[in-house]
């Protein structure tokens, strides 16, 4: 009963603060600029492992749940998809990560409880402003076949609140985007020189 009034009284709170809040993802560990020569008929077969859970002070460490899970990796290896169609190569996803020569590990660790300085946001209604980063919400860990090197990519995710905020609160909807994230860094990875794309 007492875990369901305090799960009532988070999601109130959270939709008074969101309504008040813009927020933007930064992506961390992009590689140089050092680019391989371009593959014009490049293949990748590329293997998934996914992790989803989140963060509250008051209940700890939970994981989603597996139908969650499921959709948002759904979400991802299309993404993945997506962005190597896009450059150029020919992709395929295959569960046997020993067939793959391009190997994925995606971790979401929403941190869902606010921040100290947010609480004084939400206990005056917006009035007092406050800001915070979420450290390393997204981690995406890529390795490709022999001739590469493992390499991890962290998403931070900011916030910025304040009652002035809410006529644009949306802008968060586009600016706070982890999937583009998650393209950028394969597009990063696959382009720089730790992983070298093989015909």
């Amino acid at each position: 009963m007492k875990k369901n009034i305090f799960l009532l009284s988070l999601i109130l709170y959270l939709s008074l603060l969101s309504s008040c809040t813009v927020a933007y993802t930064s992506l961390n560990g992009e590689l140089g600029s050092d680019t391989v020569e371009e593959k014009k008929n490049c293949v990748v077969a590329f293997s998934m492992q996914f992790e989803n859970s989140h963060y509250t002070n008051t209940f700890g460490h939970e994981e989603a749940s597996t139908e969650q899970a499921t959709k948002r990796k759904d979400i991802y290896i299309s993404a993945t998809h997506d962005v190597l169609n896009e450059m150029g190569c020919q992709s395929s996803f295959v569960k046997d990560k020993s067939l793959s020569n391009f190997n994925i590990h995606i971790k979401e660790q929403l941190q869902l409880s606010a921040l100290p300085q947010e609480w004084l946001t939400g206990l005056s209604l917006g009035i007092i402003p406050s800001w915070g980063t979420r450290k390393s919400e997204y981690i995406y860990e890529f390795s490709g076949d022999m001739q590469s090197q493992p390499h991890t990519y962290t998403v931070d995710t900011t916030s910025i609140n304040h009652i002035y905020l809410t006529p644009v609160f949306w802008i968060s909807f586009f600016a706070a985007d982890a999937v583009k994230d998650y393209q950028d860094a394969i597009k990063n990875y696959v382009q720089s020189s730790y992983y070298k794309m093989k015909e």
